[in-house]
């Protein structure tokens, strides 16, 4: 190709007798006369044996990771998927143990059944926020057209809020191309999360934004409730992390865990701002607009949990 005029490049493996087989790339730059004509070949040869080393590294790496993931994912479904069976026995015997004893339990001891039956229900739900965190994600949902208004507002009937309770998109409401289960599950947890610890259920607010950054979407979920303290900021995304006791609040502390495996799982980054007038706080969280923007090579900000 060189002699035909074109530069090229290509890659060999050489040996020679007594050392070690190096990997080369070789460029081939036509040298050309003052006519155009092609005089000769000025050749290149780069020695790249260290480079493909530590690119075979990297992959070798990238798929003992992908394999422990995968493993770690199994058990976890596993696990919760099998202690399922023996919570609603558990549940059962406690219904007919008070079916049985109705004449003769005391108050203290019906107080007892129903803190037993509560505890049950707590783990069903812990195990079922952990069987979705290890689905979280996964690469077989279908890309399609999403309006992004009309999946909020979906969202926002799903969440049913309590009357005097305002959900609110701001600004405009941009379509893109995307997975739409895994995003749904994202703006469910998050409003959802936003809800469940608001402490003005009868005025409170919920606002979303989005803002478009390149091949990015920047979405915004700002609320007025109480709030969280800088200093729990680092764990909210935690597995099992809550702020307050789950006496207080029912929850797995799993609800940001499985939206930043969502965020992460499309190449986005997730992290907490302040919120409006002194109240509330703000979920940041970056999406890919269309899926295969990323993949011709359009930059992304790494991942990221603040």
């Amino acid at each position: 190709m060189a002699l035909q005029g074109t530069e090229t490049r290509s890659e060999h493996r050489l040996t020679r007798r007594g050392s070690k087989r190096r990997d080369v790339e070789a460029f081939y730059r036509p040298h050309k006369g003052s006519d155009g004509s092609v005089l000769g070949v000025v050749v290149l040869l780069t020695d790249i044996t260290e480079r493909k080393r530590m690119a075979r590294e990297l992959a070798e790496q990238a798929k003992t990771m992908r394999r422990a993931n995968e493993e770690l994912e199994q058990f976890a479904y596993v696990a919760s998927h099998d202690l399922k069976a023996p919570l609603r026995a558990i549940e059962n015997l406690v219904g007919w143990i008070e079916e049985d004893l109705d004449a003769v339990l005391t108050a203290d001891t019906r107080k007892n059944m129903d803190l037993l039956k509560s505890r049950v229900r707590r783990l069903e739900s812990l195990l079922d926020d952990l069987l979705g965190y290890s689905r979280a994600g996964r690469d077989d949902a279908q890309v399609e057209d999403i309006d992004i208004g009309r999946l909020i507002a979906d969202v926002s009937s799903m969440v049913d809020p309590p009357a005097g309770f305002m959900i609110a998109t701001e600004g405009v409401m941009p379509s893109m191309r995307s997975a739409k289960a895994p995003l749904m599950q994202a703006f469910q947890n998050l409003i959802g999360n936003a809800l469940k610890h608001h402490d003005h259920l009868d005025d409170g607010h919920i606002w979303i934004e989005v803002l478009e950054d390149g091949p990015m979407l920047e979405f915004a979920v700002a609320d007025d409730g109480p709030g969280i303290p800088l200093n729990y900021r680092d764990r909210v995304f935690g597995m099992f992390q809550t702020l307050k006791p789950r006496d207080q609040i029912e929850g797995s502390g799993m609800g940001l865990a499985i939206v930043r495996k969502l965020v992460d799982r499309q190449g986005g980054r997730i992290w907490l701002d302040d919120g409006r007038e002194q109240r509330g706080v703000t979920v940041r969280f970056t999406w890919p607009r269309n899926p295969k923007d990323m993949d011709d090579g359009a930059d992304s900000e790494p991942t990221s949990g603040r």
